[in-house]
């Protein structure tokens, strides 16, 4: 199942997702289990975080799928490396937004942390990540480095 909804996604042309009609509860569903949920790499970090709530929003399967799975930060830091990190198969799939004012809720937004690059979502203009051991950091807009249209 999950390779055909891959596969689905794949064929779309980029920017060409269209969110699903009641796509803002789903996204708000997800915020709220995520901000319950314990940081565990490959189940909930910010790669993860990132492509579940895009998923909510447009019923499709991200980029996520080409980072594979790992369960470890050394994991992560290899299959992002092994995709052309973080950037490579999200641009891909969405455009990015020429400058973060023009950010919307839902958005998928990139953040350089101390300990390394970090994927969100955009709500209520700060980058939400899954940053924290228990629930989800915030960070001001401003801090987003790239920011793709959902």
């Amino acid at each position: 199942m999950t390779v055909i909804r891959r596969l689905v996604v794949l064929d779309r042309a980029m920017g060409d997702f269209s969110r699903r009609p009641d796509w803002e509860i789903r996204l708000a569903k997800e915020l709220a289990a995520a901000a319950l949920r314990n940081f565990e790499w490959g189940v909930h970090d910010c790669a993860r975080f990132a492509a579940r709530g895009f998923e909510a929003q447009t019923g499709a399967v991200p980029w996520s799928a080409d980072f594979g799975s790992y369960r470890t930060e050394l994991g992560a830091a290899r299959a992002i490396a092994r995709a052309g990190g973080f950037e490579a198969p999200i641009d891909r799939e969405l455009e990015r937004r020429t400058e973060a004012v023009w950010a919307a809720r839902g958005d998928v937004g990139l953040v350089d942390l101390a300990a390394g690059p970090a994927l969100g979502l955009v709500d209520q203009g700060v980058i939400l990540i899954a940053a924290s051991p228990r629930g989800l950091g915030a960070l001001p807009l401003r801090a987003a480095r790239i920011i793709w249209k959902v």
